[in-house]
């Protein structure tokens, strides 16, 4: 598998938290039964404050601070970690939306 697909950095993104204890206390891997698996909306939550961070880089006119990129990042590692967590390809995912919007008409209808 090569190092330069989503695929590929879904699994590093979910080695990772399980090496710094993210999981710590949860069923690893992902339990369809649902004991002990990992709250999904704590997931969320973290993926949401991850992005909460970019808005907050963006206030700063430090440059130091402005981080805009590594805050978007740290959202995508989230949103790759839950994905390999629960078994959901994101890569495929991603591909097949990509081929809905696609066919999709001019901002189907909405203003933004």
């Amino acid at each position: 598998m090569s190092e330069k697909n989503i695929s590929y950095l879904q699994k590093v993104c979910h080695q990772v938290a399980l090496e710094k204890g993210f999981y710590e206390g949860y069923c690893v891997p992902y339990n369809p039964s649902g004991f002990n698996n990992r709250p999904l909306p704590e997931s969320i939550a973290l993926m949401h404050s991850e992005l909460s961070e970019v808005l907050e880089a963006i206030r700063h006119t430090d440059e130091d601070k402005n981080n805009v990129g590594e805050e978007f990042a740290d959202t995508v590692i989230r949103i790759m970690d839950t994905c390999e967590y629960l078994g959901i390809n994101l890569e495929e995912e991603i591909f097949k939306k990509i081929t809905i919007n696609k066919t999709r008409e001019y901002k189907h209808g909405k203003k933004f």
